[in-house]
């Protein structure tokens, strides 16, 4: 059994586009859940801002270069994966991270 179930610690991912209400969806639950939850916003771990992904993805569709646009478009390469990784590995052994 995990650290983390021993604690009773549930960690779950909501992902959607920009706008889609995913910051308003956890602070809802958050008010509604009595549990004390730590929202772990991955825009923090971007290496982009959301303007400057936007301007590279416009630039990229100019190109014309479709791989290109898919590897631009792609939010994999957006964030700092093994940062957002560790904060997880944090939240599950200490129920914070930094």
């Amino acid at each position: 059994m995990s650290e983390a179930a021993n604690k009773n610690i549930v960690i779950a991912g909501i992902c959607g586009l920009a706008g889609a209400g995913k910051t308003t969806l956890c602070r809802q639950l958050t008010a509604l859940s009595g549990f004390n939850i730590v929202h772990l916003s991955c825009d923090r771990f971007s290496s982009h801002s959301h303007a400057d992904r936007q301007a590279s993805i416009d630039r990229a569709y100019t190109s014309g270069i479709t791989e290109h646009i898919a590897f631009t478009e792609n939010p994999q390469n957006w964030y700092a994966y093994d940062d957002i990784i560790a904060a997880i590995h944090a939240l599950r052994a200490h129920g914070h991270y930094s």
